[in-house]
């Protein structure tokens, strides 16, 4: 029997103190060993994290000025079509829809009769006559010639000035005319089509209506005696937006001139006879009573005439 207090029975009672020591400590020692790996491998991804974050964001910020520039370069950049002669906007040119109207008049004198229904398809054609402005730059380019006279009835300077750039062109020919309209990419309007723009599907007698207004056109009742802007009185457009169809100045078509015209169109899309001596304009001028000017009115000129009451506007 040993005695208590003895190194031999001491050695005994501390042992299992001594490993639960040991394991403490070694467990203690893992904790920290391991919470050290997790901690560094969370501050790696988090490093990750940071840096796709910051280059995602100079991606985006370098991708939107060019994004920017883009939008602004095809915002600004003109359209091919919005050119003289061009066929998507055509802030000039009022759209004639296709479809049936009458043509011509039993009330009024035997090269206007009889009153008859055509048809035409749809096209377009100025809103304004053509402006001195305009014809200017025909001739610029070299593809015009200038009118036969520069002045106008009652100013002795009036082609070239710039006073009168917004006033229609006269003393052209019908082949200038023609001509001006095919630099344009353009045409003369037929007949049929010039009647049609200035009165609609409505049998009118004058582009606003069937009755005579003095304040809506620039004819002998007015006293002026000679020609107005080409956007003077709006107020007697056409149905389709036509400005001064009646009045201010005669205007070229394309068709020769045919007395039974009337007669003998067909009823789509006529056009006159296929040569002749005289080319037709319609319309009526600044010196003509209002009984000689409107929708129905149509006269005859030879192909090289020109005069300070006659101008024209161009059909696509």
């Amino acid at each position: 029997m040993e005695l208590a207090g003895s190194p031999l029975n001491m050695k005994a009672q501390t042992s299992p103190l001594f490993t639960l020591i040991a394991l403490i400590f070694f467990m203690l020692l893992l904790f920290i060993l391991f919470g050290s790996g997790i901690g560094y491998v969370s501050y790696q991804l988090g490093q990750q994290q940071l840096a796709m974050q910051i280059t995602q964001t100079a991606l985006i910020e370098t991708k939107t000025p060019i994004i920017q520039t883009v939008v602004v370069s095809i915002t600004a950049a003109p359209a091919a079509n919005d050119q003289p002669g061009g066929a998507s906007t055509r802030p000039d040119m009022v759209l004639v829809t296709a479809g049936e109207f009458t043509m011509g008049s039993d009330a009024y004198t035997q090269y206007s009769r009889p009153a008859h229904t055509i048809s035409v398809d749809e096209f377009w054609i100025d809103k304004y006559e053509v402006r001195n402005l305009d014809y200017e730059k025909c001739i610029a380019a070299g593809a015009c010639q200038p009118p036969s006279n520069s002045s106008s009835a009652t100013r002795s300077s009036y082609f070239g000035n710039p006073q009168y750039d917004m006033f229609p062109v006269i003393f052209v020919s019908w082949n200038d005319a023609n001509t001006y309209c095919k630099w344009l990419g353009r045409r003369l309007p037929t007949e049929a089509e010039w009647e049609k723009a200035a009165r609609g599907s409505y049998q009118l007698n004058y582009p606003w209506g069937n009755d005579f207004d003095s304040n809506r056109v620039n004819s002998s009742e007015d006293g002026i005696g000679d020609t107005l802007p080409v956007n003077a009185h709006p107020n007697g457009a056409s149905p389709y937006g036509a400005l001064n169809m009646a009045g201010n100045v005669w205007e070229w078509v394309a068709d020769w001139y045919d007395a039974d015209y009337y007669i003998n169109s067909p009823g789509a899309n006529p056009k006159g006879p296929d040569s002749g001596n005289f080319r037709v304009v319609r319309g009526g001028g600044y010196d003509n009573n209002q009984y000689n000017v409107g929708t129905i009115i149509r006269s005859r000129e030879s192909p090289d005439f020109s005069s300070p009451d006659l101008g024209f506007r161009c059909a696509q």
